[in-house]
């Protein structure tokens, strides 16, 4: 052993990427190659291959052929750095590591390499420390590279020289990439605002904890503030910025989907308007109005709970039905689907605006190639979609009867089990007897309500939770029952900064 770190040291005078004898590696992060693992050996005149020196180290991250017969190739080497790349490029993982909670990730050759030539899937293995701050395009060439170092026949892999041009190039382009803007997926003539990532960092101080307001499909969603002129024309205001996870396969499907609403925000206003977006390295980030009482599930969910007075209630249920119908009457309709409670955005006045209205693609078994659905992100969808996926409007209407359900009750209702007394398809029966409407209506209440209107609002609610979508009414009908209940309305007003506790 002596001899052969003899042999080394006086080969380090012409091999100056060997660790000198007496140091370690990486001072200042500058790479040097230890001795451990290295095996010397000597070439014939012929050709041939002779084992000079007995094999230094342990054969972790040794290419197979080597693995198996013990047969040395320089390309052997090319599969070593192949691993070498996959553990600190890339993964910044242990290439074995019987501690990792997932039994599939403990092989990180098994679990990685089919992910490597994939950019979207490439997300999903890069070193979480990173936290996507890194050229997209310049480590997926990365990966590239590690791949073909990778691959099972030792002639499929490229020379080392060849590996080292290319990470020379990419040194060289990696921080000039990372600066270019990226084409995002918008019109040509869209009226969103691109930010960069710096300017919404700065926008939520960091995104700082102290800013998290709520988690949805896309993200975390922190509240912001914009400065006056940051863009032409785009006043001072508070916003809500949603920020994708750099792991997530599908945030680029959201983004789109996203924009897609956002540039349809002006001629349907019952969506809240998206601002503008952030499409950078892997960032992805949404900017819209912020909505200062934030979505309708928060008056739902806690013990203690600001009270929504009744003709409140009602003013809710009529602009969200009114939001949905105008969906509806786009050229190519828009099908929710899955609409709850949290769709539901309010801002200081208890004003309406429909938001995380996901996936807006054609889509359905058999149904209209010219009809838009919108997958959202929660519960209480109608029967025929949760047995099938078939879907019409009418499963909307069914999603809306769930959500005036919850508005009445005051409760939930579509997160409870199917079991529960308290499930809408349990609870509707009792809608249609007024002798029960006080089990039915929010205790918060107290009472203070019209009981024939409130009974006409139930009976709303118990035709849309039909199960046979042709028993249901038109949105339409839906709309123009609640705006006649509302009309005729007369109660005191519960003061809306009122707190209750559930008894």
């Amino acid at each position: 052993m002596v001899k052969e770190a003899m042999f080394l040291g006086e080969l380090q005078l012409r091999h100056p990427c060997l660790v000198k004898m007496i140091g370690y590696c990486c001072e200042d992060n500058n790479a040097k190659i230890s001795l451990s693992g290295l095996r010397l050996d000597t070439r014939a005149s012929d050709g041939s291959v002779t084992t000079t020196r007995s094999r230094l180290g342990t054969p972790r991250g040794s290419a197979p052929e080597y693995v198996v017969s013990g047969h040395l190739t320089t390309k052997c080497d090319v599969y070593s750095f192949g691993v070498v790349l996959l553990e600190i490029l890339i993964t910044g993982m242990k290439w074995i590591d019987m501690k990792r909670p997932v039994k599939e990730e403990r092989d990180l050759l098994e679990h990685a390499r089919p992910n490597l030539e994939d950019p979207v899937k490439l997300a999903g293995i890069m070193d979480k420390a990173l936290k996507g701050i890194y050229p997209v395009a310049a480590a997926h060439k990365a990966a590239l590279v590690t791949y073909k170092c990778l691959h099972v026949k030792p002639e499929d892999r490229p020379d080392m020289s060849d590996v080292m041009k290319t990470l020379d190039l990419l040194t060289d382009a990696a921080v000039k990439e990372d600066q270019l803007p990226v084409p995002a997926p918008v019109s040509p003539n869209s009226n969103l605002h691109r930010f960069t990532f710096a300017e919404l960092t700065a926008a939520t101080g960091g995104f700082a904890s102290g800013n998290k307001i709520g988690s949805g499909s896309f993200g975390t969603v922190y509240r912001g503030s914009l400065e006056d002129g940051i863009r032409p024309g785009l006043r001072a205001q508070p916003v809500a910025v949603k920020r994708a996870r750099a792991d997530d396969y599908h945030s680029e499907e959201h983004l789109k989907d996203s924009i897609f609403l956002g540039e349809l925000q002006p001629r349907q206003p019952s969506l809240v308007k998206m601002i503008g977006y952030c499409y950078e390295g892997l960032h992805r980030l949404l900017v819209y109005e912020l909505m200062g009482h934030g979505s309708l599930a928060n008056y739902l969910s806690n013990d203690i709970r600001v009270v929504l007075s009744w003709s409140t209630r009602l003013s809710i249920a009529l602009a969200t039905a009114k939001g949905l119908l105008s969906l509806h009457g786009e050229e190519k309709p828009l099908i929710s689907v899955k609409f709850n409670a949290s769709n539901i955005l309010l801002d200081s006045y208890n004003n309406v605006k429909l938001s995380d209205l996901w996936f807006a693609r054609k889509y359905g078994k058999g149904d209209d190639r010219n009809v838009y659905t919108l997958i959202t992100s929660g519960y209480g969808s109608a029967p025929e979609y949760v047995m099938s996926g078939d879907f019409t409007k009418k499963s909307d209407v069914y999603c809306f009867g769930v959500v005036l359900l919850e508005i009445l009750t005051g409760q939930r209702l579509a997160w409870l089990a199917c079991a529960s007394e308290q499930y809408p398809r349990n609870l509707r029966p009792r809608l249609r007897d007024p002798l029960k409407l006080g089990r039915i209506m929010d205790p918060v209440l107290k009472d203070i309500y019209p009981v024939a209107v409130a009974h006409d609002a139930c009976m709303v609610a118990y035709r849309c939770l039909h199960a046979s979508p042709g028993k249901r009414p038109s949105m339409l009908a839906v709309v123009e029952a609640l705006d006649l209940l509302v009309g005729v309305t007369i109660v005191d007003e519960v003061d809306v900064g009122q707190t209750s506790t559930r008894p």
